[in-house]
């Protein structure tokens, strides 16, 4: 509505949300239980860990796959190889869209690398979401 407001655009062609670590997983969320205005979301080294003790990785993984909703989304995700963890629930992540069977393998891109490299991956991969999402 925002835009919408201080804008002369009416409608959009596709919308999208992404985060990077926790607010990944609220974006992941956010399109998940809006997807009939959400049609991508993006995660980069999504941190499912989000009560710090490392024993909550499945419990969010599992509220997604209990969840009887199969929102047709498309997914990006990069995690780090060298973050063992992230890049295990990223792995999850795919692995319960793919039993939902509520995507096909071209509407997930998973991404990853040897080692996470801070700002400058970060500003490279939100560049390529970007393209991902919007470009043509």
């Amino acid at each position: 509505p925002y835009i919408k407001k201080k804008t002369s655009i009416r409608k959009f062609n596709s919308i999208a949300v992404w985060g990077d670590r926790k607010p990944g997983v609220a974006a992941l969320s956010l399109a998940w239980m809006h997807a009939d205005k959400i049609d991508k979301t993006g995660l980069h080294n999504a941190d499912f860990d989000y009560a710090g003790k490392g024993d909550s990785l499945d419990l969010v993984l599992e509220q997604l796959m209990q969840s009887r909703k199969r929102p047709k989304l498309q997914y990006w995700l990069y995690a780090s190889k060298s973050d063992s963890i992230k890049y295990q629930s990223a792995e999850q992540l795919v692995n319960i869209i793919s039993k939902k069977n509520i995507s096909r393998e071209a509407d997930i891109n998973f991404m990853n690398d040897e080692k996470y490299n801070g700002n400058d991956v970060l500003r490279n991969d939100f560049a390529a979401f970007l393209v991902w999402a919007f470009g043509n």
